[in-house]
């Protein structure tokens, strides 16, 4: 048997999602997404730098001659692929789940 609960959207902070319709609640929402996302990309970026750091044999992207600028390429490219995936996928869940909470209400 299904729970018939709604389950509110939260973000990292434990704290409820705006769950109105309007765009001045989408764009709060969107915010803690752009916000969440930078900060995975952190996380991301300094376990990869520490990765880079402790590895003897670091093999990358062969851009230049230069080791120093190949990693910074390396970084900068896990930053930002980091950054997008994890914003398009904090944005499409949460919002399916606030449509599904507002189709829930409106019952």
């Amino acid at each position: 048997m299904k729970n018939n609960m709604i389950k509110v959207p939260k973000t990292m902070w434990n704290k409820n999602l705006p769950m109105e319709n309007d765009n001045s609640s989408k764009k709060r929402r969107c915010k803690v997404y752009l916000v969440e996302s930078l900060i995975f990309s952190c996380i991301v970026l300094l376990i990869d730098s520490v990765g880079l750091v402790f590895n003897e044999t670091i093999d990358t992207v062969i851009v230049t001659k230069s080791k120093a600028l190949n990693i910074t390429i390396v970084l900068v490219l896990t930053f930002i692929l980091a950054f997008v995936i994890s914003y398009i996928l904090d944005y499409f869940v949460s919002e399916h789940s606030v449509k599904k909470y507002n189709k829930k209400i409106d019952k």
